[in-house]
């Protein structure tokens, strides 16, 4: 929690400032800031899944959630890096997988996240290909195929090692602790499925992973048609810290958006008390009042009041998928770990922009 506060703050602001108006060098120095300070979360984060997982503490959390939709996410996310390298990145979805599953979609996105990242990385040419087929009714199947160097297929088991490559000169060419993949398998393993790779030198490689995900028998909800809000947009922005808030006032300065800020989670229920707001990005740990427990006040005056239902966003360093279901549960609509990603803050931005549960 106390690395991912400071990372924040140099993540997001770098974001933040590439989208200005910079010299060729500024930009490159951004950049380096930027992917540096990405590298760090990526590490944080896969060394936190390796602790808990030699504990014996990594959980699944199976819920309904939409397959198909989930897939793209990882499409619109990693598009702008294969963009970078001039890759294709090509997504093909069986019609069938416009359904709702049951499953883990946040250790799903983290595997696939992990696939295509890896196959971007060690492609220079081409393409990269995320796959997505059934192979029965509750089971599926993810591939990831590549045009990139491949590997040598003797080495295949050593590639889901951790702290393992495939040989001495990835690790030199391209960096990296070799942790993607074994947290992957172990990941794939705990979920109920199989993970497995093919290559030969040269050639490419592919990776694929096959999932139980037994169907809900829920129909898929069809959007609301909804007319876009035509004022600046009123976000209840609650965190402790000052370098977060600040943070926000950066990633949101060139929207049409009027910001209340709240240093604890007391304030922020008197300021939704006075008024109504369009969306609250709450933070999970303040003094005084921590926002699991503000946004459970929030929804029982939306009740009490018969209000309509903000949109609320936890923003937090707490990561764990216990935290996320506890933010869940309190009455939150989505939980993003910090460091804040410019592009799913904006995107949630945008869905409210497009008139998805505007306040009065």
């Amino acid at each position: 929690h106390e690395i991912r506060t400071p990372l924040n703050g140099v993540v997001a602001v770098a974001s933040a400032l590439e989208r200005t108006t910079l010299t060729p060098v500024q930009r490159d120095m951004v950049q380096i800031i930027r992917t540096s300070g990405l590298g760090l979360e990526r590490l944080l984060s896969d060394l936190l899944d390796v602790s808990r997982m030699e504990a014996g503490t990594a959980q699944i959390a199976p819920e309904p959630f939409h397959l198909a939709d989930t897939v793209r996410m990882i499409e619109t996310l990693l598009a702008p890096r294969a963009t970078e390298k001039g890759l294709a990145l090509l997504l093909e979805i069986d019609p069938r997988a416009e359904t709702m599953v049951v499953g883990d979609p946040l250790r799903l996105k983290q595997v696939l996240a992990n696939l295509v990242t890896n196959a971007l990385k060690f492609t220079e040419a081409g393409q990269v290909r995320l796959i997505l087929r059934p192979l029965d009714d509750a089971r599926w199947r993810f591939t990831v195929e590549d045009s990139g160097m491949g590997f040598d297929p003797a080495r295949k088991a050593d590639l889901f090692k951790r702290f393992t490559q495939a040989d001495a000169t990835i690790s030199r060419r391209f960096g990296g602790m070799g942790l993607g993949l074994a947290i992957s398998q172990q990941l794939v393993e705990l979920m109920g499925g199989e993970i497995d790779a093919d290559s030969g030198r040269g050639r490419g490689a592919v990776f694929w992973f096959d999932l139980p995900l037994p169907p809900t028998g829920e129909p898929v909800a069809e959007p609301m048609a909804v007319p876009p809000v035509e004022r600046p947009l009123r976000i209840l922005v609650a965190d402790d810290h000052p370098i977060n808030r600040q943070v926000v006032e950066v990633l949101l300065a060139e929207f049409d958006v009027e910001l209340v800020l709240a240093e604890n989670g007391l304030e922020a229920c008197e300021a939704f008390e006075a008024a109504p707001f369009d969306m609250v990005l709450m933070d999970m740990q303040m003094p005084v009042m921590d926002g699991l427990t503000a946004i459970r006040k929030i929804r029982a005056r939306e009740t009490d009041a018969a209000r309509g239902r903000t949109p609320i966003v936890m923003l937090t360093a707490n990561t764990l998928p216990e935290h996320r279901a506890a933010s869940l549960a309190a009455g939150a609509d989505l939980h993003l770990a910090k460091p804040i990603e410019a592009e799913r803050l904006i995107a949630v931005l945008q869905s409210v922009v497009e008139g998805q549960n505007t306040a009065a």
